[in-house]
């Protein structure tokens, strides 16, 4: 469903990615992302969400365990994301987005909540 999607708008990161993964380049189980269309694509949910005077969060989950992926939205404009979960919330803040909400799937264990108020949101 998502492939033939793909193929019509991005081809040429199916191509870049099926030749790094063939040089080896591409490690078995990780994923390629296209940064200039991440920007492109937060900057235009952006402007948006200015139009209509609405908060914008980013909805990284395991994206937002890559660093570049966090800076790039963030640099397009989206400041905050939603942490999943604490693991993702940790990672999203190290990417250097701030923390808009938290638990979005999966409560806070009592023994974290303490990192979790340090983390936001706030």
């Amino acid at each position: 469903m998502f492939l033939d999607l793909l193929r019509r708008r991005n081809p040429g990161l199916l191509a870049a990615a099926a030749h790094l993964h063939d040089s080896g380049d591409l490690p078995a189980n990780s994923y390629a992302l296209d940064l200039d269309t991440v920007a492109a694509n937060a900057a235009a949910i952006r402007r948006e969400a200015d139009r209509f005077g609405l908060s914008v969060y980013a909805m990284t989950k395991q994206v937002g365990r890559n660093p570049d992926f966090c800076r790039t939205v963030r640099d397009a404009g989206i400041t905050e994301a939603v942490g999943v979960d604490l693991q993702c919330a940790l990672a999203d803040r190290h990417g250097g987005l701030g923390i808009g909400h938290l638990g979005h799937l999966v409560q806070i264990p009592r023994h974290e909540a303490a990192v979790a108020a340090a983390v936001g949101p706030g």
